[in-house]
């Protein structure tokens, strides 16, 4: 055997025990992260219903039953990051790509409202802003985000989203709040795991959902 062959058979068996590793790891984070958000379920009312993961541990689907108002329903949707797959990874992580929740809802008086908070100057941003039939009104939120709204919005409403984006600013990867199911969509990098933490995120997307 010569070297090439040994270097080539070292890397498939590194792939092989980061493939097992990596799987291992993601389910052990991924029954964390039920353990975090059972820590703060008490801010949305309700039970945790049939969690499911994915088989590698990069998928979990965290619905709540009965929620309390304003919301009827809520799916709390998790990816994780591809730890299974050292090339991916690596790549996802050199884009700060990170373990990210996304907070769908439905509302039981979604209102005649429709926000989005996205990055400033983003595709989405883009898009909203050459939309003319029916125009977005733009509020920035410095240092790198813009909110854009339409319909009939109380400044309290648009205070809450600017206090939610200012506090999340680094872990926030979307808010959008529309007419259409689900009304409620947020999607947040996951970072400190404490009961603290969770009920602190819980109670920000709650106090915004309310307004």
């Amino acid at each position: 055997m010569n070297a090439g062959q040994i270097i080539v058979l070292g890397l498939c068996l590194l792939l092989a025990v980061w493939f097992l590793l990596g799987i291992w790891y993601n389910r052990r984070r991924a029954r964390e992260i039920v353990r975090w958000l059972e820590g703060g379920r008490e801010v949305l009312g309700g039970r945790v219903g049939k969690v499911w993961i994915g088989v590698t541990g990069s998928g979990l689907r965290v619905p709540i039953d009965n929620p309390s108002p304003p919301f009827r329903r809520l799916d709390l949707i998790v990816r994780l990051e591809s730890r299974e797959n050292l090339p991916l990874w690596l790549f996802e992580r050199a884009q700060g790509k990170r373990d990210q929740l996304t907070f769908l809802a439905w509302l039981r008086s979604p209102g005649q409202c429709e926000q989005e908070a996205v990055p400033l100057g983003s595709a989405l941003d883009r898009a909203l802003h050459t939309q003319t039939d029916h125009p977005w009104q733009r509020t920035d939120v410095p240092p790198h985000w813009v909110i854009a709204q339409r319909g009939s919005l109380s400044e309290e409403q648009t205070g809450a989203l600017r206090e939610f984006i200012i506090t999340y600013d680094r872990r926030l990867g979307r808010f959008s709040r529309r007419q259409s199911e689900p009304h409620l969509l947020i999607q947040v990098s996951l970072g400190e795991l404490s009961d603290e933490s969770s009920r602190q995120l819980l109670g920000y997307i709650k106090t915004v959902a309310t307004t």
